[in-house]
């Protein structure tokens, strides 16, 4: 309405902005009257999307503010949409770390590391940036006690796991047009565990699903139409790739790794599985092919990650009902192993969702 225009553009005075909508709403900026920016994933952000809005709306503009990730636990900017030029280190460095290596000092939060990232095994302090690049950057603290969480999710055997999928039918990753990857195994997976999640109680909006690569995106999302949606099973909250995935956290994630022959520099930067834990606030399962990950040497982080998880095979507890996951059972020692099922392979997973969905119905 008039009236809702008019007060926005006459008396807001904090603006909040965003990489996807700094060049779409150029002349909105010019017509506010705002004294103060916020700008949210600033480490996503190149110097022209971070000055484009300083610039309009200069005259009245008294602070601005960068929110991000400046842990380096985020990859550099990839999905701007605005030319840079031919500049290569303009394209790898965002402005917000350019302040900081000018000797800007940053206020760092504590409670931004969740807590599946508190017990992953890369230890807090590399998360930390260079002493030399930022020497007032303190070690953030983790929030459980010994890096164990206080609680265990529902029907699984740990908080966090990575598990092995093996070929699916015969084959495992697929290229069927040059640069998309799918794989289809790994996402009829990570389908079927999201639909024992929600069979279990869990709410969909809690459940975030995220691979690396675009084609596996919409593979995933043609499963879930049919296998949830056109039963009735309501869709996850998000599905996304880890780019246009930074910043959303929830409190499951489902990540489908897709690689199975050799890891291309994009998946195997240490930085992605640093992003993934920062998401998730209470699960994380990992789904990939092992021996892809353990036996890259040029990846040591998703070499690291995979060698700590507790099985390879996805380990549930049939029995239970969300929410009522044992608060003081930590980890599967706790619990007799005669009650955990052990999952080997999508077959069997599949299995497992027909048999409760049979129940269901």
């Amino acid at each position: 309405s008039q009236r809702a225009k008019f007060v926005l553009y006459n008396h807001s005075k904090i603006v909040v902005a965003t990489q996807n909508s700094v060049l779409d709403n150029v002349t909105v900026l010019e017509s506010l009257q705002a004294s103060c920016i916020v700008y949210l994933e600033a480490t996503k952000m190149n110097p022209i999307e971070l000055f484009i809005p300083i610039i309009t709306a200069s005259h009245h503009l008294k602070k601005v503010v960068l929110v991000g990730d400046v842990t380096t636990e985020i990859p550099p900017p990839t999905t701007s949409t605005c030319s840079i030029g031919n500049n290569y280190e303009m394209s790898t460095l965002s402005e917000c770390t350019r302040f900081m290596r000018a000797g800007t000092e940053p206020f760092v939060m504590k409670e931004s590391v969740s807590s599946v990232l508190s017990y992953l095994p890369m230890k807090s302090s590399q998360f930390v940036v260079n002493s030399s690049t930022c020497p007032t950057l303190f070690v953030l603290e983790s929030e459980t006690e010994n890096g164990k969480p206080d609680y265990r999710n529902a029907g699984f055997q740990s908080n966090w796991q990575c598990v092995n999928v093996d070929a699916y039918e015969g084959v495992g990753e697929m290229e069927p047009i040059p640069f998309v990857f799918t794989n289809l195994g790994e996402a009829e997976y990570v389908v079927s565990v999201y639909q024992y999640m929600i069979l279990l109680g869990y709410n969909s909006n809690d459940i975030s699903v995220m691979t690396p690569y675009n084609g596996q995106k919409h593979l995933i999302i043609d499963i879930m139409r049919h296998r949830c949606f056109e039963l009735g099973l309501p869709m996850p909250g998000r599905i996304d790739t880890f780019c246009s995935g930074q910043g959303h956290r929830n409190k499951y994630i489902l990540v489908s790794l897709v690689r199975t022959e050799s890891l291309d520099s994009y998946i195997a930067d240490g930085r992605q599985i640093r992003l993934i834990g920062s998401l998730a606030e209470k699960g994380l399962y990992i789904f990939g092919r092992k021996e892809c990950f353990l036996k890259n040497s040029y990846s040591t982080a998703w070499k690291s990650v995979w060698s700590s998880s507790s099985a390879f095979d996805l380990g549930l507890y049939l029995g239970e009902r969300y929410p009522v996951g044992d608060p003081s059972i930590n980890n599967q020692t706790d619990m007799e192993k005669d009650k955990c099922y052990s999952v080997g392979s999508t077959d069997e997973m599949l299995s497992i969702v027909s048999t409760l969905l049979g129940q269901v119905t």
